[in-house]
C-alpha cells in the first residue's frame, strides 16, 4: 500500500481462486453473494472509524483540522492481487487466506486485520504466550470493533498521529 498525506484511501485488491473442484463445489452466484458480504463487512468495520492526524495533540478527528480518515476500498480482482483468498464450500474455519462461502462479513474483517499485520487477540491453548488476549476487539471476536492499534501503523509510516473519528 502507498501511503500519501493527500489520499485518503488505502486500496486492497482481494483475489479468489480455487481448483476447479472448489470452483464447482461453489458456485459463482454463491462467490458473488460472498464477495458483497465481506466487501462490506470489512468497509463497515473498518472504514472512517480512525484517521490520521499531524497535530498529534489532537484525541479525535474533529479536533484535527486536516483529518485523513482512514478508508479502505476492497476491490475483487482476477489478477495483481495484493491477497488471494481461496474460497471453500463451508463451514469450515476460516484463515487469513481461506476463507468458507457462508462466513459472515465479520469473520472476513476479522481476516483482513491479518492481511493488515495484525494478529489473534483471543485466548489459545497452542498459543500460550499470546497477549494481549480477551480484548473485545475484532481481531478478539469477529464482531468487536477495530481498535486504533490495529491501525495506528498506517498513520505512523506518515508521521501523523492516529485519533478516532
Amino acid at each position: 500500500m502507498d501511503l500519501l498525506r493527500q489520499i485518503d484511501r488505502c486500496l486492497i485488491k482481494l483475489g479468489t481462486r480455487g481448483n476447479e473442484q472448489q470452483i464447482a463445489r461453489v458456485l459463482r452466484v454463491e462467490l458473488a453473494a460472498a464477495q458483497t458480504r465481506w466487501a462490506a463487512g470489512i468497509r463497515n468495520k473498518w472504514n472512517r472509524t480512525f484517521a490520521c492526524c499531524d497535530d498529534r495533540r489532537a484525541t479525535t478527528a474533529a479536533r484535527c483540522p486536516e483529518a485523513c480518515l482512514l478508508t479502505f476500498d476492497v476491490q475483487w480482482v482476477t489478477s495483481n492481487a495484493h491477497h488471494v483468498v481461496n474460497v471453500h464450500r463451508g463451514p469450515g474455519r476460516a484463515d487469513m487466506l481461506n476463507w468458507y462461502h457462508d462466513d459472515s462479513g465479520d469473520d472476513a474483517a476479522h481476516e483482513f486485520g491479518h492481511m493488515l499485520g495484525n494478529a489473534d487477540e483471543y485466548a489459545d491453548p497452542a498459543c500460550p504466550t499470546r497477549s494481549p488476549v480477551n480484548t473485545g476487539t475484532v481481531m478478539a471476536v469477529d464482531t468487536g470493533p477495530v481498535a486504533q492499534r490495529h491501525v495506528s501503523f498506517l498513520c505512523d509510516a506518515i508521521g501523523d498521529g492516529t485519533v478516532s473519528v
